[in-house]
């Protein structure tokens, strides 16, 4: 991978573009936290599980691999210097990532376009120096869409950076197990040989994932029934709005006439229209790649199903973002037109 992304640096236009976009990031991301603190609007670096969950350093929290992070390295705060570099260089790798895979599939207007997605998309730039489990989870995503939107074939390195990101972000493990198991019968089928690393990765992600049982029962005991309309609901959330609404409802969040909420509602309004294009933009590339990339999705299954909000969604927005682009400005509608 690292080869490749190097070869794709030799492209000028994605060198120059990834430099724009890099210090675009942090300027607006410095910008608007600024905004937000000194105005008392918002504190950007809330993370309500830090303090309770992963500062007390306890082997057998979820996410272990996160909680061994913040003890080894004395993070008291995610306000702190070191925290705040490693969350930006999580975001700018993965969204460097996304913008190498979707660079050549982009007339030039799409992939202006991408880059001021990925620069001003508010819940990118909320997420840009606070360091959670989810930039884990967003750099795992987005080296994954790399290797199957790229045609790679998943290398022994693939399987221990994916293993190792897991370790900060169980929830990956969802994707995972069934990527993996589609990938053993997918070898089985064209070659009769499954790869060791294979058969080892889904039995580590196996165990995994019974070792988290108790975990998985606590959030399950978020869900507020199976019916239709919470199930559209926790859905309807996922895709635009913050956890204020995805745990107390639509209701509390518009109870008030409070400008900023009426701000954020509209804006959320918004996210959910760009993030269905989004889905729609990348079912369209599967078709034209590997429809493996579909499996990601799973992801939002336990979301929907439990409680969805716009957190959940993180790892996939720039990914959602590439699909977005994709819908608007692919090169194959840009050659139709001059044909």
């Amino acid at each position: 991978m690292i080869s490749l992304l190097l070869r794709d640096f030799e492209n000028l236009r994605l060198y120059n573009d990834l430099t724009v976009l890099f210090f675009a990031k942090i300027f607006f991301a410095i910008v608007i936290y600024t905004g937000l603190i000194f105005s008392g609007i918002e504190y950007p670096f809330n993370f309500h599980d830090f303090a309770n969950l992963y500062r007390t350093c306890s082997s057998i929290n979820i996410n272990i691999g996160f909680t061994q992070l913040v003890c080894i390295a004395d993070i008291e705060s995610v306000s702190q210097p070191l925290p705040i570099i490693l969350s930006f260089v999580l975001m700018m790798v993965s969204l460097t990532l996304i913008y190498c895979t979707f660079f050549s599939f982009l007339n030039r207007t799409g992939q202006i376009l991408l880059m001021l997605m990925l620069t001003f998309h508010p819940y990118l730039i909320i997420s840009t120096f606070r360091l959670t489990t989810d930039l884990f989870a967003l750099l795992a995503i987005s080296i994954t869409a790399y290797y199957i939107i790229r045609d790679i074939k998943f290398n022994k390195a693939f399987f221990l950076i994916i293993l190792s990101l897991i370790l900060f972000r169980y929830h990956l493990a969802v994707i995972y197990l069934p990527l993996f198991i589609f990938m053993a019968f997918d070898n089985w089928k064209k070659t009769k040989q499954i790869e060791l690393v294979n058969i080892f990765s889904i039995l580590i992600l196996a165990l995994g994932i019974a070792s988290a049982f108790s975990y998985a029962t606590m959030f399950a005991g978020n869900n507020k029934g199976f019916d239709l309309q919470t199930l559209i609901l926790n859905a309807v959330y996922l895709l635009g709005f913050r956890e204020m609404v995805g745990v107390n409802g639509i209701a509390e969040f518009l109870c008030c006439n409070i400008l900023w909420h009426n701000i954020q509602f509209i804006v959320s309004l918004c996210l959910i229209c760009l993030h269905v294009i989004g889905l729609i933009g990348v079912w369209k590339i599967a078709k034209v790649t590997n429809f493996k990339i579909l499996l990601i999705f799973i992801y939002l299954i336990p979301c929907i199903l439990i409680i969805g909000h716009l957190r959940f969604l993180l790892p996939l927005i720039p990914l959602l973002l590439g699909g977005v682009a994709y819908m608007i400005a692919d090169k194959n509608k840009l050659n139709k037109y001059n044909n």
